[in-house]
C-alpha cells in the first residue's frame, strides 16, 4: 500500500476544518478553544482513505498567525498540500506567509482550493482566480488545479477527491529502506501502556520490539506497540502517521521536536551550516549575529545567525551562513529550515541544511564558503568525497547512506568511481578519503621519529602502541592492520613482526653494541637446543645495561626468541627444532614429549617450550593422543 501524508495550509482555519470535515467525516478541531473561536490552534490528524492501495495521512494546520509554529511542525512531512484561500477574502498577509513556509521546505505538489464560494457571485471568483495564478506564478503551484469548493453545498468535492487521488498515485514513495526517523509532533500517555509518541515516518520502518533512541540527548527506549490511525500495527512505514508505545523512558523525558530514530545513527549539534534566503515579500533585512527562531521538522529553537559572505541580506537575496543555536538540534545534510523573526514573530525565510555538525567558523573564508557550495550543488562523486574529507575517519558505507540521500546502487558505483581515481580508500567495506591515510601517516611518522630519538636500540614501535596512540581503541583490527599495510606501500613506514618503524630508519649500533651482540649470539649459538638462562650471562658482564638492550634489540629483530624465561633460542636453532617436528608428524599421526626427546635428546622445560611454540605459530595442534600438523 502507498502512503502519503496530505496537509492543509492557509489563512482560513473555519473554512479549511470543514473541507477536511467534509472529506474525511472527521473533526480535527477537537479543543473547545479551537471550536469557540472557529480557529485552529494546535495540528490536527486524521486520515483519508481512497482505495485498497492509497490511504492518506492528513494534517490539518493552523492558519492564524498566532500558531505558525505549529503551522511549521505540521507541514515539514506532507508529499501534497490543500492550498486554501477564503473567496470572499483573497490572498491575505497570512497567505503569504504559508506559501512562503510551503517552497522553503520543498513541497513540490498541491491543490488550490477557493473556498466559501456560496458567499460570493462569479464576477469576484473570476477576480480572485486571476489573483491566485498571479500570485502562484513560477511556484510549485503555477499549474495547480484550482477547485472551487463549498462546505455548505458539496460543490467540488467530488472534483477535489479526485484530484488528490490522480496527485497522489503519482507522488514518488519514501525510501522504506532507509534509516527509521520520525520527528515527534505529540506526546502523551494511556493508562496501562505507558508513554506514546506521533509522528509521520519520514524513512526506513519501524517494528515492535526495536531498540531506539531519541535526538537530541540519546535517550534510549524500545517500542512496545505501533497503531496506525487507531489500528494496531506490528511495522510502521514510510511515510505513514504513527502512534508508537515506547517504553524505557517517561513522558516527561519526551517533548515535540525530538526526532526519534536508529541507535547511534543521528547526530545533535549547537551548530549547523546553511543556504539561507529572505522571502521577497519581507521588507526587513537580516543583519549579520541577528537572532532568530528557527523551525525544523517539529522543533523550534531560538538561535544566531552568523553570515559568512556579507553583513546584510536583503529581500529576495540568498547566502551562505552559520547559525548557533541556544538548544541543540538534530538534523541531516539536506534537510529544509524556515527562518522567523525573534521579536516581532514573522516568517523572513529559509534554506537547507548544508553541515548537520558544524564547527565555529571565521566569515569570509573563502576555502570555506567554496567547501559549502560543493555540499550545496556539487555533483554526487564531489558529495561523498567531501563527506570523506569532513568527517577524516573510517566511514561505513551506512553512514554514507545516511547522510546522502540516494539510492545504495548509486552511492556504491559513485564510490568506485572515486576509488578508481585514488580520492578515497576501501577498507573492506569501509571508507576513508586519501586525506585521512596523509594525516594518519604524518602524525605516525612524527611519533615514531621521537620514539626512534628516545629509543636508539629498538627496532620499533609495538603496534598495540601506535593503536592507542594514533587510532581510536575501538578500531577494528582488521582496518587498523590494512591502514599500516596502506602506510608501509606508500613508503611511510616500514613493519618488522609486530613492530613499525619509519620507513628508512636502521638501527645503527657502535662498536661496544656490535661486540655486545656479535657475544650475546656466539653465547646462544654455542649452547645449540640447550641453552642457559638469561641471568647466567647478564651476572658475567660488567656492563649490565648494555648487555640487556641488546638482548631485546636482538629479540625484537627476532634474531632471538624467548619461549619463557628459562629457554631462550637463536633463531637458527628454533627453526631446526621446528623442521626435526615438521619432519616426524609428515611420516607420523602424532609427536609427543617422548618423540621429541629422542630426537634432540635435551631436558623436557626444552621440550615443552618448543611445543607450545610449534602450537602458538599455528604449525601443529595439541590432542589427547598428542601434536598433529594443522592443515
Amino acid at each position: 500500500m502507498k502512503h502519503i501524508v496530505l496537509g492543509t495550509s492557509g489563512h482560513i482555519d473555519h473554512g479549511k476544518t470543514s473541507l477536511i470535515k467534509c472529506l474525511t467525516g472527521f473533526d480535527t478541531d477537537t479543543l473547545e478553544e479551537e471550536k469557540r473561536r472557529g480557529i485552529t490552534i494546535n495540528n490536527g490528524y486524521t486520515n483519508l482513505k481512497i482505495d485498497d492501495e492509497l490511504n492518506i495521512g492528513v494534517i490539518d494546520v493552523p492558519g492564524h498567525e498566532k500558531f505558525i509554529k505549529n503551522m511549521v511542525a505540521g507541514v515539514s512531512s506532507i508529499d501534497l498540500v490543500l492550498f486554501v484561500i477564503g473567496a470572499d477574502d483573497g490572498i491575505m498577509p497570512q497567505t503569504k506567509e504559508h506559501f512562503s513556509i510551503l517552497k522553503t521546505l520543498g513541497v513540490k505538489n498541491g491543490i488550490i482550493v477557493l473556498t466559501k464560494v456560496d458567499l460570493v457571485d462569479d464576477e469576484w471568483i473570476n477576480f480572485i482566480i486571476d489573483e491566485i495564478k498571479e500570485f502562484t506564478k513560477g511556484s510549485f503551484l503555477e499549474n495547480a488545479k484550482i477547485v472551487k469548493f463549498s462546505s455548505k453545498t458539496g460543490e467540488g468535492l467530488d472534483i477535489l477527491k479526485s484530484e488528490i487521488k490522480n496527485i497522489s498515485k503519482n507522488i514518488e514513495e519514501k525510501d522504506r529502506e532507509a534509516l527509521f526517523r520520525m520527528g515527534i509532533d505529540r506526546v502523551f500517555t494511556i493508562k496501562g501502556f505507558g508513554t506514546v509518541v506521533t509522528g509521520t515516518v519520514l524513512g526506513g520502518r519501524v517494528s515492535i520490539g526495536d531498540n531506539l533512541e531519541l535526538y537530541p540527548g540519546k535517550m534510549k527506549c524500545k517500542v512496545r506497540g505501533i497503531q496506525i490511525h487507531g489500528v494496531d500495527k506490528i511495522i510502521g512505514e514510510a511515510g505513514e502517521r504513527c502512534a508508537i508505545n515506547l517504553t524505557g523512558i517517561e513522558k516527561e523525558d519526551v517533548k515535540r521536536g525530538l526526532i526519534l530514530g536508529e541507535v547511534n545513527r543521528e547526530v545533535s549539534s549547537y551548530i549547523i551550516d546553511a543556504k539561507i534566503y529572505l522571502s521577497d515579500y519581507i521588507e526587513k533585512n537580516i543583519v549579520n549575529r541577528q537572532r532568530i527562531r528557527l523551525n525544523h521538522g517539529t522543533k523550534e529553537v531560538i538561535g544566531r545567525i552568523i553570515l559568512l559572505d556579507r553583513d546584510e541580506l536583503k529581500k529576495g537575496e540568498e547566502a551562505y551562513c552559520q547559525i548557533r543555536l541556544e538548544e541543540e538540534i538534530s538534523s541531516r545534510s539536506g534537510d529544509k529550515i524556515v527562518i522567523r523573526n525573534y521579536s516581532p514573530i514573522e516568517t523572513l525565510g529559509g534554506g537547507s541544511v548544508l553541515d548537520a555538525k558544524a564547527n565555529k567558523c571565521k566569515r569570509f573564508k573563502e576555502e570555506y564558503i567554496e567547501n559549502l557550495k560543493i555540499k550545496e550543488s556539487g555533483s554526487l562523486n564531489k558529495k561523498i568525497e567531501n563527506l570523506l574529507k569532513d568527517l577524516n575517519t573510517i566511514v561505513s558505507l551506512n553512514d554514507i547512506k545516511n547522510e546522502i540521500n540516494k539510492e545504495e546502487e548509486v552511492i556504491l558505483d559513485s564510490l568506485k568511481e572515486l576509488e578508481e581515481e585514488k580520492r578515497i580508500i576501501s577498507l573492506d567495506n569501509m571508507y576513508i578519503h586519501n586525506r585521512f591515510l596523509l594525516d594518519k601517516s604524518e602524525e605516525l611518522v612524527q611519533l615514531l621519529n621521537k620514539f626512534h630519538l628516545e629509543n636508539s636500540l629498538k627496532i620499533g614501535m609495538k603496534k598495540e602502541e601506535i593503536k592507542s596512540k594514533i587510532f581510536n581503541k575501538k578500531i577494528k583490527k582488521v582496518y587498523f592492520e590494512e591502514l599500516l599495510a596502506l602506510m608501509e606501500k606508500r613508503s611511510y613506514i616500514k613493519i618488522q613482526n609486530n613492530y613499525v618503524s619509519t620507513y628508512d630508519f636502521v638501527v645503527k649500533l657502535n662498536l661496544a653494541q656490535k661486540n655486545m651482540k656479535n657475544e650475546l649470539l656466539n653465547y646462544f649459538l654455542e649452547d645449540g637446543f640447550k641453552t642457559r638462562k638469561l641471568k647466567e650471562i647478564l651476572d658475567k658482564q660488567r656492563d649490565r645495561k648494555l648487555c640487556l638492550s641488546i638482548f631485546e634489540y636482538l629479540k625484537e629483530g627476532g634474531e632471538l626468541i624467548e619461549l619463557s624465561e628459562e629457554v631462550i633460542y637463536t633463531k637458527v636453532y628454533l627453526d631446526k627444532a621446528l623442521e626435526e617436528v615438521k619432519k616426524f608428524l609428515e611420516k607420523k599421526t602424532y609427536i609427543n614429549l617422548s618423540d621429541l626427546k629422542e630426537i634432540l635428546n635435551i631436558p623436557r622445560k626444552y621440550l615443552i617450550s618448543i611445543l607450545e611454540y610449534s602450537d602458538k605459530i599455528l604449525l601443529t595442534e595439541r590432542t589427547e593422543e598428542g601434536r598433529k600438523l594443522l592443515e
